[in-house]
């Protein structure tokens, strides 16, 4: 058992190392998004701000913010991968059913 002494006896006697404590409350890393574009010399304003956009469209920014905008229980977070997994399943079945109809038609 790893800890300190703190005197007494009983479950509270006991205390974690500072080290141990810590470990345990590391909250999870996040990562910052810091989407950043140059405007390019003679770039119009409009032209700067569509490929903002699009830059954070492509990372997902705002997709990530949505997602964490309010607390998703593990549960749910499962059940919505599994179904996503499902819909994929299914259409990739599809792509391939019309596939081989579309061999067949020849």
């Amino acid at each position: 058992m790893c800890g300190e002494w703190v005197g007494g006896n009983g479950p509270d006697s006991i205390r974690p190392s500072p080290a141990r404590r810590t470990e345990s409350r590391r909250r999870p890393t996040v990562e910052k998004h810091l989407t950043e574009v140059m405007f390019r010399p003679n770039e119009s304003f409009e032209a700067g701000l569509r490929r903002f956009n699009k830059r954070v469209q492509q990372d997902g920014v705002l997709a990530e913010s949505r997602r964490r905008k309010q607390f998703e229980k593990p549960s749910v977070r499962r059940k919505k991968k599994q179904a996503a997994r499902a819909r994929k399943a299914r259409r990739a079945a599809m792509k391939a059913a019309r596939q081989i109809n579309h061999e067949y038609a020849f």
